[in-house]
């Protein structure tokens, strides 16, 4: 084989890994959005596979976002911004590269501002599966938790600064004793939180747990179903 077919052969297989490898290492990702507190930052936007191009992300405190389906790029998300180029046209940038958890179908990306600054944390979650007894606990705390939600159910513990899909064992329509136990100011667990709560049909519930000084605050948030055909497909 002489020198030229070697260097086709070289030239075609180098263009060939180029062009599949950024496809191959494309991961489509379901995302949704929520803020723990005020954001104060430009408008930023993902790139969506649906009739819109460009849709904005949504801060919303009350509950996440609906799902918009993207793309991870080698598992990273990027969140852009739009800037002026140096012609005077408005073009998208990349603002921020958000790591996702490995192997994540669906994230809730969580938003907060710190000094100024935007902070984002994505979060590994099951919600298309419409599941009402898979609630998602978020541990943003600095202690770790032990949780429980009905008498029948197993209780969870929960590190700090961790996220877990918790199965509970209740069925729809039916309330649930909800507690939560930390070691707050000594080396005993205590109850810092004890709640009657329904557990309804057509949703499942969020709890977020953050620092209160040396206490923890729990948030509960009902997240409900869309009411459409199951988004997966």
């Amino acid at each position: 084989m002489n020198r030229n077919i070697w260097i086709f052969i070289t030239v075609t297989l180098f263009g060939f890994v180029a062009t599949v490898l950024p496809v191959a290492a494309q991961q489509k990702i379901s995302v949704r959005t929520m803020a723990l507190s005020e954001i104060e930052s430009d408008p930023l936007f993902f790139t969506t596979t649906g009739d819109e191009k460009w849709v904005p992300v949504d801060w919303s405190r009350r509950q996440p976002s609906m799902p918009a389906v993207t793309f991870a790029q080698e598992g990273v998300l990027p969140l852009f911004r739009m800037e002026m180029d140096p012609d005077g046209k408005s073009a998208y940038k990349v603002a921020h590269p958000v790591k996702i958890p490995a192997g994540a179908k669906e994230i809730l990306l969580f938003a907060w501002m710190v000094e100024g600054k935007l902070q984002l944390q994505p979060v590994d979650d099951d919600f298309l599966g419409k599941q009402h007894n898979r609630w998602l606990l978020i541990n943003f705390s600095s202690k770790e938790i032990a949780f429980r939600v009905g008498d029948e159910s197993k209780p969870i513990l929960l590190k700090s600064k961790a996220s877990k899909l918790y199965t509970i064992n209740v069925d729809e329509n039916k309330p649930a004793t909800i507690l939560g136990q930390a070691r707050i100011r000594g080396t005993e667990p205590k109850l810092f939180y004890s709640s009657y709560f329904p557990v309804k049909a057509g949703r499942r519930t969020i709890v977020i747990f953050t620092d209160d000084g040396d206490k923890i605050r729990t948030k509960l948030v009902a997240d409900l179903f869309p009411r459409d055909e199951n988004p997966r497909q």
